[in-house]
């Protein structure tokens, strides 16, 4: 019987293995420059800072919360692998052994803005829950701002099931609010250290068909494609980027 994407997770997952093969570079990979460059934009024009936010699958990440922190009021982190949020947990409590977020921090200030010292403190203080959440079960909340990375194309199994996981999502956007995304494209596997975790194929197209039915204003929806080159030999070579708003 071939395992599903959640028993995969649970059984051959290694948070620190997939730290070392793609967050311990000397340098920030081409698709997180284009999710960065991209959120940037956006919360540029939207010119707001947003009460409340939530970043589902963080992993055992921070740099999206490096982006996210600065536009918030406060922030919960969630992830289905209880692994993942200690990872989390250890860099925020600057735990011995912790993983070096050094390159990500430098990678993010602007000209003219604050230190990387500051932009982490920020960091600390903004997150506010570590929680874990399984996407295929639908959630419900109210958050202003539902941010996610490369996480529902990762446990879904088929396209229905990938449209569940963005209902789950979209869920958890209050009325007004945004959801901010970011995808592997035309994908159906990476690698990490040679184990092989599946993923469902989905491009700009499935976005832009699937968003206005979750209650997403399509005029207010914008999608677009970023040049993954560093991890071609991962599985991918492209990401997608979305920012879209709910109806009132």
């Amino acid at each position: 019987m071939t395992s599903s994407p959640a028993e995969i997770y649970d059984k051959l997952w290694d948070a620190r293995k997939y730290l070392r093969q793609y967050y311990a570079t000397s340098a920030i990979a081409g698709d997180e420059l284009a999710n960065i460059a991209f959120a940037r934009r956006k919360f540029a024009e939207a010119g707001r800072t947003f009460d409340s936010a939530i970043e589902v699958g963080c992993g055992p990440t921070l740099h999206h919360t490096m982006l996210l922190a600065p536009h918030v009021a406060r922030l919960d982190l969630t992830d289905y692998v209880a692994d993942n949020l200690t990872e989390v947990r250890n860099s925020l409590d600057e735990a011995p052994g912790a993983h070096d977020w050094s390159v990500y921090l430098q990678g993010m200030l602007e000209p003219g803005g604050v230190s990387a010292e500051t932009l982490w403190q920020t960091v600390r203080g903004k997150v506010v829950q570590l929680l874990q959440m399984d996407i295929r079960v639908p959630q419900s909340g109210a958050y202003d701002l539902v941010a996610s990375y490369y996480t529902a194309e990762c446990v879904a199994e088929t396209q229905a099931e990938w449209q569940q996981c963005l209902a789950t999502l979209a869920a958890l956007v209050a009325p007004g609010g945004v959801l901010l995304l970011g995808a592997v494209r035309h994908c159906r596997a990476y690698d990490v250290h040679g184990q092989v975790f599946p993923a469902t194929y989905v491009d700009e197209v499935d976005f832009a068909k699937v968003l206005p039915g979750l209650g997403f204003d399509a005029a207010q929806t914008v999608v677009e494609v970023a040049s993954a080159s560093d991890w071609i030999d991962q599985g991918f070579d492209s990401i997608c980027c979305a920012w879209a708003i709910k109806g009132a």
